[in-house]
This record gives structure tokens, C-alpha cells and sequence, in this order.
């Protein structure tokens, strides 16, 4: 394969469509786009797909036949095993750990066929009964195991955007859950705490992750998300979506507004601010263990968090400090990057910030041909 200049990823929302190409020779994520639409006319459309890769190979200069696609979905499921082997002699350590992998991805296709797998995450290696982030250098121990995560995507709608995009000739190189490489992108942000959670806050789903240690922990998916509350507001006052949407993005201004009396700014105060309550309590409750505020911290992004720039957090019952980051471009190519790199090169798991420069994908390149 002649080896391109660009390296594209194209990130699919539930309204929007951005892509970004990274540049080998500049080092630059470069040649942005975004789309509006609405995924029925993704899903049906392929003029739809075939302006946008018209419009990348023209910024890119280059003819386009592969992507890796970041998306996110409320059908994303996660499964957690914990394999154990004794260890053959004649095997290497790495090979030895392939295996453990190897045989829990054969447990996940007997019991998930509907499922593809999008992600193995290594969670810990278990020595002795003792659980470590990596192999011990001194292994006395022949039987270990492996804490092992699965994100999983149903294999119909995979099927489906593959065939979207074959019909472009372009091959889908890889699938990436946009808000695990991003939560993994920010993780290095928040290196001062023990436990961190990251909630992705979208337009009709809202994905958590959480991290101990910097080492992946758990995952959470829930069908609502910031569209809910607008669809609330529309429902209750009889006012189209467009409207509710501009309502709840300005929860200071109502105040202001001549156009609703003072029971009516109430009633849509009262509805932000219960919906948001329970949004945040649902996304933020990934298990019992409780951790005192020191250690914890609570990191929102996505689209549907914007709802939190508001300055109403002393109104909410929610007695968690929270950290808003407002996402870029850049971040979000460079996050699938990273996320890339780590798993190309058997790093799964580990969420070491990534430098990227022309040596690295010089390497990068080598490893796909």
C-alpha cells in the first residue's frame, strides 16, 4: 500500500459529522470539516457520504480509501472477565499473554455473536491472588490471570456504516469510541486524583468512564442525554425543540425574557434544573465504593454538557464538584490518535499521554502496511 500523507478520522454524532486528517509531514491535525445532519439521512444517504469524501480528498490533495471512525452509541455494551493460565515454559511472556487474551476473545464471540469488538482493554494482571498494572519483573508465580474489559457494538450497525462507506470505496481501518479516547486524551489532565470520572454528555446518550489510578475501572451507558431536557421543556410548554433548546442554553437570561410570565420562567427553571439533577446522579453512580472529595474527581464533556456552563450549579442537588472541558478539533483527532497508537503497539489499557511526531508515524505507518 503506497504510504499517504493523511491519516483521516471521521467522527459521527447524533447530528453532526466532523472529520479531520492528520498530516505526517507537518505534525498538524489539518483539513477540518463538519457536517450537520439528521442519522436517518446518514444512514440512507450515500450522496450524503459522498460529499464529504469529496470534500476531504480536495483539502487532502489525495486520494482516499481508508478511515478509522469514531462513534458513540447508547448500544454499546461492556463485559469484564477475568482469565486465568498456568504458564508453559517453552512460551514468552508475551506470548503467554496473548494466549489469556486470546482465549477470553473466544469466550466473548461463543457468548456476544451479535457483538463485534471495538476495544480490549488490559485492567490489571493478577499474580497470587494480588493484582498489579503490569507484570512483576521477577515472576515466581506460573499461573496468572488477567482482568480484561470488552467494549462491544452490535454487529448490524457496524455492518451497516461499513457498507455506507464501501459503497465509496473507502474501508472503515478501524472503529474507535470517541469518548474513550477521549476520556484517556484528558486523563493526563487530571493526574492528581485517585479516582476520576469522565462523562461524555450527548445528544440522546450519555457515556461514563471511570478510572482509578489512571488505570480503566468501569463503563456506563445511558439512552438519555441533553436533547431529553429540550424535549421536556418542548413537551410541556407546547414550544418546538429549536426554542426549548435556546431555553435551556440560557437559563440565566430567562429573567429577562417578556416573552414567559414569572410562572412560566419558574416551570422551566424547575425542569432544567430536576432533569439535569437526575442526569448527573445516573452518569456519576458507577458503583458503592465511596471516596472522599479529595480523591475524586468529576470531568464533563460533550455536547450535552453545555447545559452545566450555566451558572445555576449552587441550585442543584449534586454535592460534587464538577470540571467542565470544552472540546476542540485537534483534541478530539489527537485523542483517536493516541488511542490508536496504544493499541497497534499492545499497550491496551495503559493511558500514557502520546507524543506525536514525523519519527513516530514513520513507525506508525510501517506497523499497516
Amino acid at each position: 500500500m503506497d504510504k499517504k500523507n493523511f491519516i483521516t478520522f471521521i467522527d459521527i454524532g447524533s447530528h453532526s459529522i466532523k472529520t479531520g486528517s492528520y498530516n505526517n509531514q507537518s505534525g498538524k491535525v489539518e483539513n477540518k470539516i463538519e457536517f450537520n445532519f439528521s442519522k436517518k439521512n446518514l444512514y440512507e444517504s450515500n450522496k450524503f457520504i459522498e460529499q464529504i469524501i469529496f470534500e476531504i480528498e480536495k483539502k487532502n490533495g489525495e486520494y482516499l480509501n481508508e478511515i478509522y471512525l469514531m462513534m458513540d452509541d447508547f448500544n454499546t455494551l461492556n463485559v469484564n472477565i477475568s482469565n486465568f493460565k498456568i504458564k508453559e515454559s517453552n512460551s514468552t511472556e508475551q506470548e503467554f499473554i496473548n494466549k489469556i487474551k486470546d482465549e477470553a476473545k473466544l469466550q466473548i464471540i461463543n457468548n456476544y455473536p451479535e457483538y463485534e469488538l471495538i476495544h480490549l482493554i488490559t485492567k490489571n494482571f493478577i499474580i497470587d491472588e494480588k493484582k498489579f498494572s503490569k507484570i512483576p519483573e521477577k515472576l515466581y508465580s506460573k499461573k496468572i490471570g488477567l482482568d480484561l474489559a470488552f467494549i462491544l457494538h452490535p454487529k448490524t450497525i457496524l455492518k451497516n456504516l461499513k457498507e455506507i462507506f464501501a459503497s465509496q470505496n473507502i474501508t472503515i481501518k478501524k472503529f474507535l469510541l470517541s469518548s474513550y479516547a477521549k476520556s484517556l486524551f484528558y486523563l493526563n489532565q487530571f493526574s492528581d486524583f485517585k479516582k476520576i470520572i469522565f462523562v461524555d454528555i450527548g445528544y440522546e446518550k450519555t457515556i461514563t468512564f471511570c478510572f482509578e489510578n489512571k488505570k480503566f475501572h468501569n463503563l456506563k451507558v445511558l439512552p438519555i442525554g441533553g436533547n431529553h431536557v429540550t424535549k421536556d421543556i418542548s413537551k410541556i410548554l407546547k414550544i418546538d425543540e429549536i426554542k426549548s433548546e435556546n431555553l435551556k442554553l440560557n437559563l440565566n437570561k430567562l429573567n429577562l425574557s417578556n416573552e414567559f410570565n414569572k410562572d412560566e420562567i419558574e416551570l422551566i427553571k424547575k425542569i432544567i434544573i430536576s432533569r439535569t439533577e437526575e442526569l448527573l446522579e445516573k452518569s456519576t453512580q458507577l458503583d458503592e465504593v465511596k471516596y472522599n472529595s479529595l480523591d475524586l474527581q468529576l470531568v464533563f464533556f460533550g455536547n450535552g454538557s453545555k447545559i452545566l456552563d450555566n451558572k445555576f450549579n449552587s441550585r442543584i442537588a449534586f454535592n460534587k464538584n464538577i470540571n467542565l472541558v470544552e472540546e476542540n478539533y485537534n483534541e478530539t483527532f489527537i485523542s483517536a490518535l493516541n488511542l490508536v497508537k496504544l493499541e497497534s503497539s499492545s499497550q491496551i489499557g495503559y493511558a500514557a499521554k502520546a507524543e506525536f511526531n514525523k519519527g513516530f508515524f514513520e513507525k506508525f505507518f510501517n506497523l499497516f502496511d
